[in-house]
């Protein structure tokens, strides 16, 4: 299908010389049977990388789904464990990060960090991680030597540990992943936790039924103290649909909206989506427009960044804010693409 759509500019040119010595896949006759013979779910780089690619199908509008839960590697990774995208013939839930400039305030507060993403975050007090994501160990330098060298900072020294997938289970007609969070964040993992520890525990599990169509993710979340603000975000591509909307900052189309909706309706292109929010959450927040498409401790990070590149980049998240009080909390998402 990559083929049929782009011709010879499916292939990296520098390798295309050898395409015809391993393999056969532009040869039309059996190139639909190939496609349909790939399993509609897989896992990649288990234990330590953790990234699952989960499929209703291989036709050109099926749901697409990936989900991410591993270690920290190099700079060029970011701080995304717990990190879902759904893709139903266009991006509706994706990474909202952006790239432009090796060491610009949207790189460094912003794109590589967790709010950028589509997973967790927990204010804490003192946190030198400002959007309450992720630990960022290596945001301009990589440090890491040699595959030894980073097995030997799992979990000591860098401490490179992040998600984990504890187990995971792919059938023909369902995928089910299991994974904790919690090594990513200021933890008791670490010893030298004090007033900045985020949590005690961060549980992720996915249920994708490819025959209905349907994701649902279910979050259980221990704050360190009970009052901690933990937050579930997920970004789109345009601003979801909501009844009830109260403006706390900005306006309606450009700043941060309240609503006490339990379902947001999603759209991109020709693509859909409903999804709706169950359990220990207290409200929901949506944050986006020219003005606040980057906003992070009080502020839009886009500086530097030009109007072309913003232009393509998502531009709202919602934040369903998790319940206050509660020792351990448990959120479930349903995710209905159409």
């Amino acid at each position: 299908m990559i083929a049929q759509k782009h011709g010879g500019e499916s292939y990296y040119r520098e390798y295309r010389w050898g395409h015809t010595f391993y393999s056969d896949w532009f040869n039309e006759s059996n190139q639909r049977d190939k496609i349909e013979s790939l399993p509609s779910s897989e896992l990649f780089g288990y234990p330590y990388y953790g990234l699952a690619y989960l499929r209703e199908g291989w036709d050109e509008d099926s749901t697409f789904v990936s989900y991410r839960s591993g270690g920290s590697f190099t700079h060029h990774g970011h701080y995304d464990s717990g990190h879902i995208t759904l893709f139903k013939g266009a991006p509706l839930l994706l990474n909202s990060s952006l790239y432009h400039g090796f060491t610009s305030e949207n790189r460094l507060d912003y794109s590589i960090r967790t709010i950028a993403k589509n997973s967790i975050v927990i204010e804490a007090k003192d946190s030198p991680e400002l959007d309450g994501g992720q630990r960022v160990m290596l945001p301009t330098g990589s440090a890491i030597f040699s595959i030894s060298h980073w097995l030997e900072n799992r979990n000591k020294g860098m401490k490179l540990s992040g998600g984990e997938i504890k187990s995971y289970q792919f059938e023909d007609d369902y995928s089910y992943i299991n994974s904790n969070l919690t090594k990513a964040y200021h933890s008791q993992w670490l010893s030298s936790s004090s007033s900045n520890q985020q949590a005690n525990s961060i549980e992720r599990e996915l249920f994708y039924d490819n025959l209905n169509d349907i994701l649902v993710i279910r979050d259980r979340i221990d704050t360190a103290q009970t009052e901690q603000q933990a937050k579930l975000i997920y970004h789109t591509q345009h601003k979801p649909d909501v009844i009830q909307q109260t403006v706390l900052e900005g306006t309606l189309n450009n700043g941060i909206i309240q609503t006490t909706d339990n379902e947001l309706k999603i759209h991109n292109g020709n693509g859909r989506l409903i999804t709706k929010v169950f359990g220990d959450y207290s409200g929901i927040k949506l944050v986006g427009g020219n003005d606040y498409a980057f906003y992070v401790d009080g502020r839009n990070r886009a500086d530097g960044v030009p109007n072309k590149v913003i232009e393509s980049a998502a531009k709202w998240r919602f934040e369903i804010e998790v319940a206050k009080g509660v020792d351990v909390k448990e959120i479930y998402t349903v995710h209905l693409p159409s």
